[in-house]
């Protein structure tokens, strides 16, 4: 994102001395950073102090929403296509294809749920495996003799 626009947040009525990230030394500091600028970065930063960030989560549903948008207008292309291609009604034609957009919705949705139940329960197996092994097998480290 270097050589983006200058990032002007909207918290820009804020006093200027805020120890958030919502202020305009968060601009500055992201500015700096779009403009490779360490000495800048570093005199914004040590004058911000200790401040909170703001991550996402993940990523929220992009992923999903992206994979489903694709997989849903492919598949609801092929079936209009196809039953157009059979020269039924244009009335046919739309309630088939506003069926079927809403049960390949319906089928992503779930697919997605699960998956993603599934992908956290085997992290946390995982996790719970990884610290029972640190608890009871743990590196003992010895001093060493000279």
């Amino acid at each position: 994102i270097r050589g983006a626009p200058v990032w002007e947040p909207q918290a820009r009525k804020m006093e200027v001395g805020l120890q958030d990230y919502g202020s305009l030394k968060k601009a500055q500091a992201v500015n700096a950073y779009r403009n490779d600028d360490l000495e800048e970065s570093r005199r914004v930063h040590d004058q911000m102090g200790t401040a909170r960030e703001e991550h996402l989560n993940g990523g929220g549903f992009i992923k999903s929403a992206v994979y489903g948008g694709l997989d849903g207008i492919i598949t609801t292309f092929a079936t209009v296509t196809t039953v157009a291609g059979a020269k039924l009604s244009s009335t046919v034609i739309l309630i088939l294809g506003i069926a079927h957009l809403f049960a390949d919705a319906f089928s992503m949705a779930l697919g997605d749920y699960m998956s993603t139940v599934a992908e956290q329960q085997l992290v946390q197996r995982e996790r719970r495996r990884e610290e029972w092994e640190f608890e009871n097998y743990a590196v003992r480290v010895t001093p060493m003799r000279c």
